[in-house]
């Protein structure tokens, strides 16, 4: 998948997050900071590599949210991803 189609699909995977959040304030804390990094094979499986602003984040998506993040993948990219996170601290 080329990068702009991924970063589009990307996009998809927001979008079926926002719709499926019962807040808006929601999304905006936990799923707007999440910023498309790259979609790779690698040892014949796709990852897909997101940022997250901090562990924190990382923790409460992984805690509370790893189903709803698996859908919407599954729905934008299809089945077979690998989700890996890439924590960006401020510096």
């Amino acid at each position: 998948m080329e990068v702009q189609k991924a970063r589009e699909a990307w996009e998809q995977c927001l979008r079926f997050i926002r719709e499926n959040v019962p807040q808006e304030q929601t999304f905006r804390t936990w799923f707007e900071p999440l910023k498309f990094v790259s979609l790779v094979d690698k040892n014949n499986e796709r990852q897909l590599t997101v940022s997250v602003p901090s562990q924190f984040v990382y923790e409460v998506i992984e805690e509370h949210y790893l189903g709803l993040m698996r859908a919407a993948i599954r729905q934008a990219f299809g089945e077979g991803i690998l989700l890996m996170y890439r924590v960006e601290v401020d510096k």
